[in-house]
């Protein structure tokens, strides 16, 4: 947990910038769009899936199962991924309606994952989460003062998503082999060389092709 405040610390200035001063979330966290991607709905599958650890695990006291599950959603699926695949989006022109609505949508979700995240951390964390939490905007007709008097999460069996978290689960484990390729020939951060995939099945394929610019995005490919 070396230098993890840090690390909660600049993903949320990170999602402030990018949300911009005049954002608004959702009345709820449930409301989506239905125009969700792939890693969309996979970012909401994965903190679903760190909240029901916690729901299950503080009852029964199992302090370091609540820990762990919090920590590996926020470092390994929102930091490592999420935010790197929410770059492009943000970056984009918002000249373009699409370019906007799509902003909006990460945006949303982004506030969501944060906003809940560091309610998830508030126990273990008091003093970090709060000043974090402070800096975020409200939802309309949320007048909680304070991170330690708000609720804590509870699991949303509506955002579990099991063909996204497959989907995903190939896409690391394509851009896990193609950081290795390029480290394994020293290459320059700035080269951008071609890479081939061999997909073995009619799925893999299909989901090849849907998040190819993610997967060229993640490992710099040409």
């Amino acid at each position: 947990y070396r230098q993890f405040c840090n690390k909660l610390w600049n993903a949320i200035r990170f999602s402030m910038i990018n949300l911009g001063e005049d954002f608004q979330p959702t009345a709820t966290a449930e409301e989506l769009t239905g125009e969700e991607s792939t890693a969309d709905l996979w970012i909401l599958s994965r903190l679903n899936h760190a909240v029901t650890v916690a729901a299950e695990a503080w009852p029964k006291y199992d302090f370091h199962s609540v820990t762990t599950a919090i920590h590996q959603f926020f470092l390994y699926d929102l930091c490592d991924y999420y935010l790197e695949l929410s770059k492009p989006v943000f970056n984009a022109s918002s000249d373009l309606p699409q370019n906007a609505t799509a902003k909006r949508r990460v945006a949303n979700i982004l506030y969501t994952c944060m906003e809940t995240g560091l309610r998830l951390f508030s126990p273990f964390m008091p003093f970090v989460s709060e000043e974090l939490w402070q800096r975020l905007p409200r939802r309309p007709n949320d007048t909680t003062t304070s991170i330690m008097v708000s609720s804590y999460p509870l699991p949303i069996p509506s955002w579990t998503n099991p063909d996204a978290e497959e989907a995903m689960k190939l896409v690391q484990a394509v851009i896990h082999c193609g950081r290795s390729i390029r480290s394994s020939f020293n290459l320059k951060p700035s080269a951008r060389p071609d890479f081939y995939l061999q997909c073995k099945s009619a799925s893999s394929l299909e989901i090849a092709r849907r998040m190819i610019s993610e997967i060229s995005m993640m490992v710099s490919a040409g």
